[in-house]
């Protein structure tokens, strides 16, 4: 797709229905060299500690995030940012930095990042602006707004992040609300349903 230059975000009316699962060659991708990326870190992790490891795994997301920038010109075709692994690696590096993180916290690690009374309060705040900012995102933000190749892609990744970490915490006042069986329903089925809406898109479409 990419050496066709099969723009994502024009494909709608002529595109093939499995366009949408360009993302899962992202996601193979990144589990075929998860091993290694794992091996790398428990090696670091041994020689110069659970943190600097992590921070060498935080600066490699950085690294990523920052091609987007460097490789973005107005008025250029994105297709090559979008689709392209090493520009979008950032983002399950990022998930796997939390992961790791909290890893070390069940083996008895001192992370930072507790849970006092500071965090909850933080949390009961915070959550509520970041979903505010998702819906923003998913109402206003246009797929080829250059916001989202000098940063913005960035910034939804850090702020879908927080949120994971304040939601897997257990620390928010209205947790019980997210745990209604409807919401429950189409979590469990949201990825899902995030890629069979391209074919039903493409298919109604004809």
């Amino acid at each position: 797709q990419i050496a066709q230059d099969a723009d994502y975000f024009t494909r709608i009316a002529n595109a093939s229905p499995f366009t949408h699962l360009w993302f899962l060659g992202i996601e193979f991708q990144y589990y075929l060299f998860w091993p290694l990326l794992f091996g790398g870190y428990l090696l670091l992790r041994r020689v110069i500690g659970t943190h600097l490891a992590l921070l060498l795994f935080g600066l490699l997301a950085l690294v990523s995030a920052g091609l987007l920038p460097y490789g973005y010109a107005e008025g250029m075709s994105v297709t090559r940012l979008y689709y392209g692994t090493d520009m979008r690696l950032f983002s399950l590096l990022l998930g796997a930095v939390a992961g790791l993180a909290q890893a070390g916290r069940q083996q008895g690690l001192r992370l930072p990042g507790g849970h006092g009374m500071a965090y909850e309060a933080a949390a009961a705040v915070s959550f509520p602006l970041l979903f505010a900012v998702t819906l923003w995102g998913y109402l206003s933000v246009d797929g080829q707004a250059p916001f989202l190749y000098e940063g913005g892609m960035l910034v939804f990744s850090l702020v879908f992040l927080v949120m994971i970490l304040e939601l897997g915490a257990g620390v928010l006042p209205f947790e019980g609300l997210l745990e209604h069986p409807l919401l429950r329903w189409f979590g469990r089925r949201s990825y899902g349903i995030y890629l069979w809406q391209y074919p039903v898109i493409y298919l109604f479409a004809q």
